[in-house]
């Protein structure tokens, strides 16, 4: 049985085809990375308001919020919240593309709708061009909704994003695995 992190099998010539994968791949990304940001904000704001709350309790301070953030009104503090939000949505997302992408050549997203990044010879994306095609994803993004990058897409022989374009990747379909009957065949009877 292979690792979930195994560089599947590229389908070369299949650019073209995967368009409409690549959208679905992309939202179920996009699911993961704002769950990741969002479990690991509660889990801090829980604990550290719970320390906070602690330390308020036992007299260690008067008004934790108070002391924490000095005098402010709640448009700065919404203003901070959303600020560390944006700075742990973007450490997130280049953490998963970059560490996923460049291991197997794939994300969850990829790898449900049986897609794989390679270089435009086939072979393995790997970490310089994941973290290319990664910090390249603001530009693609601009000026909202991947705008950029699907009118590059829309554009290229080879359904490029701009970040493909410049790390030298495209995105393809992955070989069939076999089934478990073609494992099961594979065995000689004793």
């Amino acid at each position: 049985m292979q690792s979930a992190l195994h560089h599947p099998e590229p389908r070369d010539g299949t650019e073209q085809q995967v368009l409409s994968r690549r959208v679905g791949a992309f939202v179920v990304d996009q699911i993961v990375v704002f769950g990741v940001v969002a479990t690991l904000a509660s889990f801090v704001l829980g604990v550290g308001g719970g320390v906070l709350g602690a330390l308020a309790e036992f007299g260690a301070v008067q008004d934790p919020l108070g002391q924490l953030l000095g005098e402010t009104s709640g448009v700065t503090v919404f203003a901070m919240g959303a600020a560390l939000f944006g700075v742990a949505t973007s450490l997130s997302t280049l953490v998963y593309f970059t560490v996923l992408e460049g291991a197997a050549g794939r994300t969850v997203g990829k790898s449900l709708f049986g897609l794989v990044v390679v270089q435009t010879d086939g072979s393995p994306i790997g970490y310089r061009g994941a973290v290319v095609r990664t910090l390249v994803r603001p530009v693609d993004q601009f000026p909202a909704l991947y705008l950029l990058g699907f009118g590059s897409m829309l554009t290229s022989d080879r359904r490029q994003r701009v970040g493909d374009r410049l790390a030298g990747t495209v995105v393809v379909a992955t070989e069939p695995s076999r089934s478990a009957a073609d494992d099961a065949s594979a065995v000689t009877p004793v």
